[in-house]
Order: structure tokens, then C-alpha cells, then sequence
């Protein structure tokens, strides 16, 4: 069980997640005290050519972040000197919602392909994780494990594509696609509770 805890450093607030017990959150909420027993963990899976649109989409989730909706996490958040295949398995295995920036790169690239969407995939048919597709840049996906899964943005046109007067508005349907998927889930984590 996690509770998120605001906290305030430097005149900048942010959201610290701790692990509680079932016993003390279920205490906490029947005392009239309100916690959020879960935050959704989005993990981001991309291909190093598009991680500009990666950090643009992740500043799109801040208002989804700071109101404790989800944390994002994405490989560049590995610190020095960690193993980062053991840091991204970690992650990748404990994402409830799980990302695949799709584009020509991300197709291409064995360890995005074979390795971590196979892995996403897995945990999706398993009904361990909801993973979702973001169609980034035009490619052919039609063949591909995720393409029977429903994409971002809802009119499929890529992000980076000439369907959209500006990024800005289809980084923000992929967002809003997202904070409902966000929110489906955390109804469903409560229920369980």
C-alpha cells in the first residue's frame, strides 16, 4: 500500500510515495482521516530518438502528478552508478500503467521491441498492468502485439504527425486518455481494498 505525502523543499512541492500496511490506511480512513491508499505508477517506454517527446509528454502529466494521480517514471530517471537493466526491469515490473511511445525508432529497436514491450505486453495479458499505446510518429503497427490495444491519441493520428494544429493539443488528448485510464484503475484499486 502506498500514501502520498506532499512535502515542501525549497519552495517546491512534490509528492513523496511511502509503502503503508492495508491495517493502518483502512484505520486511517475509518478514523475520517482521507488518504489516498494507491498513486497509479506509469512507466514510459521510448526509443532514445524521441525523447523529446517524451519530456513533453511528461510535462503534459505534471498537473496529473502534482494532484496524486500517478508518478512517471522513465529511464533517464537512473542515477549514476545503478544498474540501469535491473532499475528498469524493477520499474517495468511495477508500473500499473504502462507506455509505448510508438514510432518508426521504437519499432526498430530491439531492446524497446523484443524486450520491453514483450515484457509490457505479458504483464497487460496478465492483468497486471494497463499498457498503452501512443502513437508518436506515423509507422505501420498493424501486425504488432500491442495493435489490438486502444491507442493515444483517441483519433489515432500520430502526436508528431500532421493531423494536429499544434503538439500541444495532442500531447493534451493523450493526457486526458491517460487520466482516465488513471482513474478507472485507482476505482478499481479502492474497490479491491
Amino acid at each position: 500500500m502506498k500514501l502520498l505525502i506532499p512535502s515542501y523543499g525549497h519552495g517546491v512541492a512534490s509528492i513523496r510515495t511511502l509503502k503503508l500496511s492495508t491495517s493502518l490506511v483502512a484505520l486511517c480512513n475509518k478514523c475520517g482521516v482521507g488518504i489516498m491508499a494507491s498513486t497509479i505508477e506509469v512507466f514510459l517506454c521510448y526509443a532514445q530518438e524521441d525523447e523529446g517527446a517524451m519530456r513533453e509528454l511528461t510535462i503534459h502529466l505534471g498537473v496529473l502528478k502534482r494532484q496524486g494521480y500517478l508518478t512517471v517514471w522513465h529511464d533517464r530517471e537512473i542515477a549514476p552508478g545503478t544498474e540501469w537493466k535491473h532499475e528498469i526491469d524493477e520499474h517495468l515490473n511495477s508500473a500499473n500503467i504502462i507506455l509505448l511511445l510508438i514510432s518508426q525508432y521504437f519499432v526498430d529497436s530491439d531492446y524497446c521491441y523484443l524486450v520491453q514491450m514483450e515484457q509490457a505486453v505479458q504483464r497487460h495479458e496478465r492483468g497486471q498492468a494497463c499498457v498503452i499505446p501512443v502513437i508518436l510518429r506515423p509507422v505501420y503497427y498493424e501486425k504488432t502485439p500491442f495493435a489490438r490495444l486502444q491507442p493515444l491519441p483517441s483519433s489515432r493520428k500520430p502526436v508528431l504527425g500532421s493531423g494536429w494544429p499544434n503538439r500541444d493539443e495532442a500531447f493534451y488528448d493523450v493526457a486526458e486518455g491517460i487520466r482516465k485510464a488513471a482513474e478507472k484503475l485507482l476505482k478499481n484499486l479502492q474497490q479491491a481494498q
